[in-house]
């Protein structure tokens, strides 16, 4: 056993939920190759001075640095392919390319892109562009055409290399149709981050495009590993990941709200990363609830019972107590 595995063992009986969750998604993650988890086991070390969580957030953080494409705050943005789609590396979690004309759906803060107000792209200016998304294309006025131009030009050049998750856009259209999607579409994709504590509210954009704009993007010789089934290494630190059994094609988010009747084990999928389009933005909307969910535990446990309703993962991994 690795010092890594040795000490995130000691996790699995910490008092707090977060920590216990961190062992769980690594150990239970079967699309984990023995090439990615000894990448992964390299340069682990704890100070002295470290706490357990400390010592594996930092050396989790620098692994998604070096490996997965993440760009630390103030450093040279990474540009080599994220070992997510190395089939030497990942080969357990590449999936094949979805059709081409097949549409994806991701949410996307947009705080962080505005923040400054440069160029005049604030969140007020973007607010006040907001009933144009409700027009036909050909219907919206110049000046939001040049504001979403240029929001999408600066935003490309912030982004770094990270994979990029996404769900189907025609499985969840029922959510992102809706008035609230926001919300639905927050609950829905388990996207538990998006949450405003201290703060009034959180600025999301609606992105879709079709599977073919990452085709577009990725060298003919590499399309064929260039989706991926989310793993545990492959993003932060996250309690509300949920690790997929290998026999299914994609990962299965985990739903912020109850789904007793399995419902909503909704596909999502990781693809190489894209320069947006200002037609990929769909609409944008501001989240304001808090939906925190009271009982982790339970929620996590009824998503494993639903994975194991599905076709060979009668025995997937074990309930959080």
């Amino acid at each position: 056993m690795s010092e890594l595995e040795a000490v995130m063992g000691r996790l699995e009986s910490s008092a707090a939920l977060h920590s216990r969750i961190i062992p769980y998604n690594y150990n239970h993650d079967k699309r984990l190759s023995d090439v990615r988890k000894n990448r992964y086991r390299e340069n682990f070390k704890q100070d002295l001075d470290d706490t357990i969580e400390e010592a594996i957030a930092a050396h989790h953080t620098g692994y998604l640095a070096r490996n997965v494409g993440f760009s630390p705050v103030g450093s040279i943005m990474p540009t080599g392919l994220p070992e997510t789609f190395e089939p030497i590396v990942n080969g357990d979690a590449v999936v094949g390319t979805p059709q081409p004309d097949q549409k994806l759906l991701r949410l996307e803060m947009l705080d962080w892109v505005l923040d400054k107000g440069v160029h005049n792209l604030t969140r007020a200016e973007f607010l006040r562009f907001k009933p144009e998304f409700d027009k036909e294309p050909d219907q919206r006025s110049n000046g939001f055409r040049a504001f979403v131009g240029t929001l999408i030009f600066h935003w490309n050049g912030k982004r770094d290399n990270r994979p990029m998750f996404a769900a189907f856009a025609d499985e969840v259209a029922d959510d992102a149709d809706a008035d609230d999607w926001v919300h639905r579409l927050r609950s829905r994709l388990g996207l538990g981050h998006i949450t405003p504590y201290g703060t009034n509210s959180i600025l999301v954009a609606l992105m879709r495009y079709p599977v073919k704009a990452v085709l577009d993007a990725t060298p003919r010789a590499e399309r064929a590993s260039c989706f991926a089934v989310p793993t545990a290494l492959d993003g932060p630190l996250n309690p509300y990941f949920f690790p997929a059994p290998a026999e299914l094609r994609y990962g299965r988010a985990l739903s912020l709200h109850s789904d007793s009747d399995c419902r909503r084990l909704t596909a999502e999928v990781l693809h190489r990363r894209i320069d947006y389009a200002p037609d990929h933005l769909i609409d944008v909307a501001e989240v304001r609830r808090v939906d925190d969910i009271l009982d982790l535990i339970g929620r996590r446990n009824q998503h494993l019972a639903c994975l194991r309703r599905q076709p060979g993962c009668a025995t997937f991994g074990e309930e959080l107590v």
